[in-house]
């Protein structure tokens, strides 16, 4: 029980910073190579 909190915080650190990298690379990806903007976000996972 006395992890539980430290765990869940760093989940989150770990979620937002994957999100975070996730936009930056989707924003690169968009502005480099524009084509693949035009694709669905599934086919790119």
């Amino acid at each position: 029980m006395v992890f539980l909190p430290a765990s869940i915080s760093w989940l989150f650190f770990f979620l937002f910073h994957a999100v975070a990298v996730l936009a930056s690379l989707d924003k690169v990806c968009s502005l480099r190579y524009p084509h693949f903007a035009a694709l669905p976000q599934r086919e790119l996972f």
